[in-house]
């Protein structure tokens, strides 16, 4: 089989992780992670654009992928599978982690009245475990397994403030923030001393800065050695909430929470 051209990603991958480090593997997964809400349908030709691969190589992909019923096709348009929620099954039901916050999270939306979720660290994004959300309140259009940068959200610049200074530079040289709306902190160095607060503060506050209209305020989970592990969180209609509510009343019960949380994480 003739060898795949790699793209600039994939030669700095290949360098970077060595021999062992399975191409045909990392490509599969970039393909899964290309289907998302604004590309919930595609053809072969959108799914190569986007991952930036040959159309033979995707189509051997999404091949592979439908053989093993994670993908389906339609008319030409490919799709992903209720199956692909099984890789997720896998991670929640093998880490206690979840198991743990989940109740949290519902504890903490019964109580407020309010969305309430977790998120663990994912190189420069935080990936999302938990969610408990009021059918009435507006919150993130965000699922189990759902990812947002880092240095944008509130849950983020808690988990990254954990960091000491050498990893933290080293996420925050990788990234480009993204203006999600006009209030997006774009400065690395802006972003930088917001999370050296962070770790000042014990807690982040971001409004605005992810949507319009919406407010988070979120501190850590440690585990028994006192290693951050995870972010708690209260997301509000900013406009509905009082800023003096989030701080007197949201943040202490989420710092209660996160302690009862600690001692359960060993």
């Amino acid at each position: 089989m003739p060898r795949v051209n790699r793209t600039g990603e994939q030669a700095r991958q290949n360098e970077e992780f060595g021999p062992q480090f399975l191409e045909s593997l990392a490509r599969g997964l970039t393909i899964i992670k290309a289907f998302e809400r604004r590309t919930q349908q595609m053809t072969l030709s959108e799914v190569a654009r986007i991952v930036d691969l040959p159309r033979a190589t995707v189509s051997r992909s999404l091949y592979t992928l439908a053989c093993l019923g994670y993908v389906q096709e339609e008319n030409k348009r490919f799709q992903l599978t209720p199956k692909i929620l099984s890789l997720a099954t896998c991670y929640l039901s093998s880490n206690s982690l979840s198991s743990v916050l989940q109740p949290a999270v519902e504890r903490i939306s019964k109580t407020l009245g309010e969305s309430s979720m977790c998120g663990v660290l994912d190189g420069a994004n935080f990936t999302l475990v938990a969610r408990a959300t009021p059918p009435w309140t507006m919150t993130l259009n965000m699922g189990i397994g759902s990812q947002l940068p880092a240095a944008t959200s509130a849950i983020g610049r808690v988990l990254l403030a954990a960091l000491n200074d050498k990893a933290l530079t080293k996420v925050l040289s990788s990234i480009d923030p993204e203006k999600l709306t006009e209030h997006t902190v774009l400065s690395k160095a802006t972003i930088q001393k917001q999370i050296v607060k962070v770790r000042r503060d014990g807690y982040s506050l971001v409004e605005d800065e992810v949507v319009l209209g919406f407010r988070s305020i979120a501190v850590p989970i440690k585990d028994y050695s006192g290693k951050v592990v995870a972010a708690l969180n209260v997301g509000v209609q900013s406009k509905r909430i009082k800023l003096s509510m989030s701080i007197n009343e949201h943040l202490p019960l989420l710092l209660r929470e996160a302690s009862l949380l600690s001692a359960q994480l060993i």
